[in-house]
């Protein structure tokens, strides 16, 4: 069965030092269809992961062509994305500033928040497996990259970000989109 089965739990520590839980309900993330595209969340917890599981299922990280097509996607699978962002598959790798779709479709529309892309480069929030919240990422321990941000990661909120290939705030995974045909 494509999609997954999830339930988050959050974990942090309040500005006293307390540690504070966020449970949510276990449900059922995808897949959805629109148009002749099949969307599903793929495990990935870097964009190059998230990318080589949406291939495996025959297809790439989403390709998002229009306003109404980016909102329909957040509207639809925006639960998994509630406290983070999952990648889609738009990136400058190539060349910096020069924003491809990996899918080799001609970029025609992106929906980046009021800041981005920025490129940033320097200390960022990783992903890892064993990350416990304040001290991880205040205390110095975040990777460094020179080269900057090449990924494109979409929110709940519908508005993308460009991040490093393995940013810990997307820890949903990546949006994997397949062609459907039918006979």
């Amino acid at each position: 069965m494509l999609g997954k089965l999830i339930r988050g739990i959050v974990a942090y520590w309040d500005f006293r030092g307390n540690p504070e839980y966020i449970y949510t309900d276990s449900q059922r993330i995808g897949p959805v269809v629109r148009g002749n595209s099949l969307y599903t969340i793929v495990d990935g917890p870097s964009w190059t992961q998230a990318e080589s599981n949406a291939v495996r299922l025959g297809g790439h990280l989403a390709t998002i062509n229009d306003g109404s097509e980016n909102v329909w996607l957040s509207e639809s699978l925006g639960t998994a994305m509630d406290k983070g962002y999952a990648w889609i598959g738009y990136t400058d790798q190539i060349e910096e500033g020069t924003w491809r779709w990996i899918s080799g479709e001609t970029p025609n529309y992106s929906n980046f928040a009021p800041g981005a892309p920025n490129n940033y480069s320097g200390q960022y929030p990783t992903y890892d497996p064993t990350y416990n919240a304040t001290p991880y990422y205040y205390f110095g321990n975040q990777a460094t990259n020179s080269s900057g941000e090449d990924f494109a990661p979409t929110g709940s909120n519908s508005l993308w970000q460009d991040y490093s290939p393995d940013h810990r705030d997307v820890y949903s995974g990546g949006i994997a989109e397949s062609i459907v045909t039918g006979k």
